[in-house]
């Protein structure tokens, strides 16, 4: 059976929720949830690293072709190389979505 698949989106130059955005990648991996976001930094790396180190899955979906794009705390890359495009794949493959922060990029996700 498929477990929960939460998307959490924030701006990758957004370090004014970075403690919040950790602890909620954390409760995700503490419910045995999939965390998904971005794979970049901000606030996609800090919920990366606070699920990546209670021991939970990370789905980096990467809007460029290249692994290297990741922040280190994803344990699953998908590189999608097309650009904000990959905003759409993001919202399709999450059961929840999580808006953290965020500027226009985060916006037009959610719309």
């Amino acid at each position: 059976m498929k477990g929960k698949q939460i998307l959490v989106i924030g701006a990758s130059d957004d370090v004014d929720y970075l403690d919040e955005s950790y602890r909620i990648g954390r409760f995700i991996a503490m419910n045995g949830w999939v965390l998904m976001n971005g794979g970049r930094g901000g606030i996609m790396e800090a919920a990366s690293r606070g699920a990546c180190e209670a021991g939970g899955v990370v789905v980096g979906i990467l809007p460029g072709s290249e692994f290297s794009e990741a922040n280190r705390y994803c344990t699953v890359v998908i590189p999608t190389g097309i650009g904000l495009a990959r905003n759409s794949i993001n919202v399709l493959a999450a059961d929840m979505i999580i808006a953290i922060g965020g500027k226009a990029g985060t916006f037009s996700e959610l719309a």
